[in-house]
């Protein structure tokens, strides 16, 4: 009766008590924690082999900074190291610039920057390893460059129900020849002329590109796109 008196005024105590028919208990032993720095008593002891930990260790991703100095080798930004290492996303960009031969600056880019950012942005969608490959897969099939996939993976990622096909007809792509593209250019300067406030010089092409960028996407390279479009700025 002492002890149940004691146990209802101060509380069970954090420690492991063996029980009595009548009710009341002893220490048997502490919890496990920093005053019980042994193994547990009641567990066996469970055989390791050298080989189990051979097989574990072949099983352990690169060190940190080893994947850190292929991160840097390959000109990937460091500000996406941090994201493409905590989701052990190392393994994807290998295995994508080794099926689809695409630069691993862009393909380490893409996830640490575009993909961190869709993310954040939309928490409701979602992307799996498998996605992006097939979305890889897609662009290449229909040899639409760099470009489509930046402008393609947040829709992908909003609407993981949709195969690509689908969301490149959600988003109303439709196939312009070069040369239609290019053409505009004049007509976008004059229009240009016409609407202009900005005195930053470099307003003309940033206008210019965002009328383009819609229809250049998947059929002509932005970059090209751009730097013909400085030139014809530079001729104006």
């Amino acid at each position: 009766i002492e002890e149940r008196c004691r146990l209802a005024m101060e509380g069970v105590p954090n420690e492991t008590r063996k029980g009595f028919p009548d009710g009341s208990t002893i220490f048997e032993r502490v919890l496990p924690g920093p005053d019980r720095m042994y193994p547990d008593t009641d567990s066996p002891p469970i055989p390791v082999t050298e080989e189990f930990i051979a097989d574990c260790a072949r099983d352990l991703p690169p060190p940190v900074s080893e994947q850190t100095a292929q991160l840097r080798q390959w000109g990937v930004p460091e500000d996406t190291y941090r994201y493409l290492l905590r989701n052990n996303l190392m393994p994807l960009i290998r295995q994508i610039v080794a099926d689809y031969k695409v630069r691993p600056k862009f393909v380490g880019t893409l996830l640490g920057h575009t993909l961190k950012h869709v993310e954040g942005r939309f928490p409701e969608g979602s992307m799996t390893e498998e996605r992006l490959r097939e979305l890889f897969g897609f662009v290449q099939k229909h040899n639409f460059g760099e470009d489509m996939i930046r402008t393609i993976l947040p829709v992908v990622y909003r609407n993981p129900h949709l195969s690509p096909d689908a969301v490149i007809q959600l988003m109303g792509w439709s196939a312009v020849p070069s040369e239609e593209i290019h053409a505009r250019i004049p007509q976008l300067h004059d229009e240009f002329e016409r609407i202009h406030t900005s005195p930053d010089p470099t307003a003309r092409t940033r206008w210019t590109m965002g009328q383009l960028r819609p229809h250049a996407v998947g059929n002509v390279s932005l970059a090209e796109l751009r730097s013909h479009v400085d030139n014809v700025a530079a001729s104006v």
